[in-house]
């Protein structure tokens, strides 16, 4: 081990080029954070595992130290985010899951929040269709548990453990093609 391996910054453990860490390394910091992975002229770039102090986990693509790519995050109360990053960003297809609710979101991010159309699975509820700013808005179906579909424009209005939604017109089919319109305010 060289001396400038420790340092009051922490301890690494690896390839260098030139003095900076650059190939394969473990970092560990001293706030008990550990990166595992590929550097590049000092800095997180390429494949890598991030262990957070809270014990929260990356493990995916990174560039100049922050997440880029593909990547898995998973949040210390077991909620996941498996999909794009862009700069340190949710952004593009992924695969949100949030353990206490039980949701399931598929779709886009933009800035890290849902955004453009996405699907979303709860309590053996299906929500499919559009989304801004991280809440369903627009037209889109919505899929009951006895298989009854309601199509229409939708809304969330409040924020509860079970979603309400609102719509100005909607059409609802059941499972035996019967079919009923509703055009309110």
């Amino acid at each position: 081990m060289s001396e400038d391996d420790v340092s009051e910054d922490g301890f690494y453990e690896g390839e260098r080029k030139k003095g900076l860490r650059h190939g394969n390394g473990a970092y560990y910091f001293p706030s008990g954070a550990r990166y595992i992975g590929e550097w590049k002229e000092g800095l997180k770039h390429g494949k890598g595992l991030f262990v957070y102090p809270d014990g929260s986990t990356y493990d995916g693509e990174w560039w100049e130290n922050q997440k880029h790519g593909q990547g898995r995050y998973i949040y210390p109360n077991g909620d996941f985010y498996d999909g794009m990053w862009c700069l340190d960003e949710k952004q593009g297809y992924g695969l949100y899951y949030d353990k206490k609710r039980n949701f399931f979101h598929r779709g886009y991010f933009h800035d890290g929040k849902l955004s453009g159309p996405m699907f979303l699975l709860m309590n053996n509820l299906q929500y499919s269709g559009n989304f801004t700013e991280g809440k369903p808005e627009g037209n889109g179906t919505y899929i009951l548990p006895n298989g009854l579909q309601v199509n229409g424009e939708f809304q969330l209005v409040g924020s509860r453990r079970t979603p309400l939604f609102i719509t100005r017109s909607l059409q609802a089919q059941s499972l035996y093609g019967k079919t009923a319109e509703s055009n309110g305010k």
